[in-house]
């Protein structure tokens, strides 16, 4: 049903998944400003914005009826970015997430000479005050956060993505595997970048082959 397509960005994927019995929440979060240089919106408070929803959304997890050992995480390019930091950072006692998809997703800000124009040269963030500048983009990159505890991930590329190069999910991967971490990576064939948000792109074929991929993955994941 081309119905299913239709929606704002990620939102329509959080619709699916809510018609299909999740509790699905598509979170926002303030946009970078001045590329990522002006205090209290570099990366950083990005990332902030997302870690204080998923606090809010696992403090309510007995409202909402969450069941708090099936959370994912999901996100795609910038938003991948996030969400990558959100399975590499963030912390919580007695929690983990069940499984992590990072759709072309950018990983790298310290291999990448493009993406590394996003760090910050300097920052006032408590995270950030008091390292060298020279550590801000290994801070902020998903791929140097991967740790014994990462939870599984897969990862989603457009073989033909122009805007971020495969080769970020394709480090991502081989960092997991290296420590003996539960990754799964799919290059997608003649696809170029954000064929997730299908009414942006208009990418349906891939849309569905990267949604297929996620379902498969959630019920693997979900029996483990």
């Amino acid at each position: 049903d081309q119905k299913i397509w239709q929606g704002d960005y990620l939102g329509y994927l959080a619709r699916y998944y809510a018609d299909k019995g999740f509790i699905s929440v598509s979170i926002d979060y303030r946009l970078s400003k001045e590329k990522c240089q002006k205090e209290n919106y570099q990366l950083i408070d990005l990332y902030d914005d997302c870690s204080d929803a998923v606090d809010y959304i696992l403090d309510k997890a007995d409202d909402c009826g969450i069941d708090m050992q099936n959370v994912f995480v999901l996100g795609e390019s910038a938003g991948g970015h996030l969400a990558g930091l959100i399975t590499t950072k963030y912390k919580r006692a007695g929690f983990d997430f069940k499984g992590s998809f990072l759709i072309n997703a950018i990983t790298d800000l310290e291999g990448d000479a493009l993406w590394g124009k996003s760090v910050p040269l300097k920052s006032v963030h408590p995270a950030l005050v008091n390292l060298p500048q020279s550590q801000f983009a290994k801070y902020l990159s998903p791929l140097y956060n991967i740790g014994e505890n990462t939870c599984p991930v897969v990862l989603i590329h457009g073989e033909k993505d122009k805007v971020v190069d495969p080769v970020h999910s394709e480090r991502f991967y081989n960092k997991m595997k290296s420590i003996s971490r539960k990754c799964e990576l799919y290059i997608i064939e003649n696809t170029d970048h954000a064929f997730l948000l299908a009414e942006y792109t208009n990418n349906i074929v891939a849309c569905k082959i990267g949604i297929k991929i996620i379902d498969e993955w959630i019920q693997k994941l979900k029996k483990a």
